[in-house]
């Protein structure tokens, strides 16, 4: 009844990125070996008559493909946009192509670890409706954590997304990401999570950034970085709240135009992994 058998021999180590897998498979009159390692297959002896055996090699081929990429440390990255009116549609066009390049070379530098997502905000809903913060339309979101798109697909999204040019409802747009666009993340429950503020003047609801530092950031559930435009010395103190809860200058970048956002990418950028990179640790 049993004229074959296989043998499977399964060795990861995820350090290295290297998987090896040996498959023997064996009757009276046919042997068959197959290896799979670091993404190629080799055989020893008859395996191409061995239709089941191939079945067996193709399923966990795949299986070994899907399981690599899944990341190791997983980021969720959100950009959260400031759409008010005094930014200007010109120096808002500057934010996008910011964004595209910054979200470039962020994927280039941490691979399938990372997933971003834009948050647009300006307005917020009125009190009175008792709207849910996820339900709310006030926001323009291009694309979600757990949109799979290529880079292409993901700048030319940004590049399409309108201009709210209104308020700076700063704290009703940190409500969001916090209380529903992180929650649907596929990798919420392991990954951490990092907020980039991009803003040019005093919130509108300025008073309640406090509260959501001690709930999210003080709580280090959310590592947030912010950077100001403009006339930002008058609004530095809500700088500091959103990057670490006025403790310091740590996490805040400032520039005097929208022009000179392109000044700070790389470093901003080298801030972004290192800080990725620390908090993965712990």
């Amino acid at each position: 009844m049993h004229d074959r058998m296989a043998n499977f021999t399964v060795l990861m180590v995820t350090a290295t990125m290297i998987v090896s897998i040996s498959i023997v498979s064996s009757s009276a009159n046919l042997f068959c070996a197959r290896r799979y390692i670091n993404g190629r297959w080799s055989s020893v002896g008859n395996c191409d008559d061995n239709k089941n055996h191939g079945k067996v090699v193709t399923a966990l081929k795949e299986s070994i493909e899907q399981e690599n990429d899944t990341p190791a440390r997983p980021l969720d990255l959100i950009f959260v946009v400031d759409g008010s009116n005094s930014i200007g549609i010109s120096n808002f066009q500057l934010i996008k192509d910011w964004l595209v390049n910054v979200t470039d070379r962020l994927h280039g530098k941490l691979g399938n670890n990372l997933r971003t997502e834009v948050l647009q905000y300006s307005n917020k809903d009125p009190a009175y409706l008792g709207l849910p913060i996820e339900y709310s339309t006030q926001f323009e979101i291009p694309y979600v954590l757990n949109d799979n798109l290529p880079m292409e697909e993901k700048a030319n999204r940004i590049k399409s997304m309108p201009y709210l040019n209104s308020q700076t409802y700063t704290y009703y747009a940190l409500r969001r990401a916090n209380e529903w666009e992180f929650l649907q993340s596929e990798y919420y429950q392991k990954s951490k999570k990092m907020i980039i503020v991009v803003t040019d003047g005093e919130a509108s609801d300025s008073p309640l950034l406090e509260t959501w530092w001690k709930k999210y950031g003080e709580t280090g559930i959310v590592t947030a970085i912010a950077v100001g435009d403009g006339a930002y010395m008058k609004f530095f103190d809500q700088l500091r709240m959103i990057a670490n809860g006025r403790k310091g200058g740590e996490r805040i970048y400032t520039i005097d135009t929208y022009s000179d956002l392109t000044t700070i990418s790389s470093h901003l950028i080298d801030s972004i992994v290192y800080t990725y990179h620390r908090i993965t640790e712990t």
